[in-house]
């Protein structure tokens, strides 16, 4: 039989439990970066554009919609060929800063700031 006083059994196995759970969250956010770089890759391929642009995109655009997240792990360029993700693409929606044509370092909140009202939602809804 177990010598060990239950508290520190019941210790044990919690302590074993969170070991998993969180090996279980790193396994998932592995898969998540490897599915970004095999999207960015292949996307990036077929438009001859740099692997790491296309990522940073992708990204930028599901850091603004997380829910899109287990999408993207199921379908992942499909959310670019349907226009899921093209709003980000054309610098209307995401998180991060991006290299506009003039040059030009340049916030999604900038180019929205700058779009009439009614143009931002229709280019958002695309």
């Amino acid at each position: 039989m177990n010598d060990e006083p239950k508290s520190t059994g019941a210790r044990r196995r919690r302590a074993a439990y969170r070991l998993g759970v969180e090996a279980g969250r790193r396994t998932g956010q592995i898969e998540a970066i490897n599915k970004l770089a095999e999207v960015a890759s292949a996307v990036a391929f077929q438009a001859g554009e740099p692997a790491n642009e296309i990522a940073g995109l992708i990204l930028s655009g599901i850091a603004t919609k997380p829910a899109l997240i287990e999408r993207f792990m199921a379908e992942g360029s499909e959310l670019i060929i349907d226009g899921t993700l093209i709003p980000t693409f054309a610098g209307i929606q995401g998180t991060l800063t991006y290299r506009a044509l003039n040059g030009e370092i340049v916030h999604p909140d900038e180019r929205r700031n700058r779009l009439p009202r009614a143009a931002t939602k229709s280019e958002a809804s695309k």
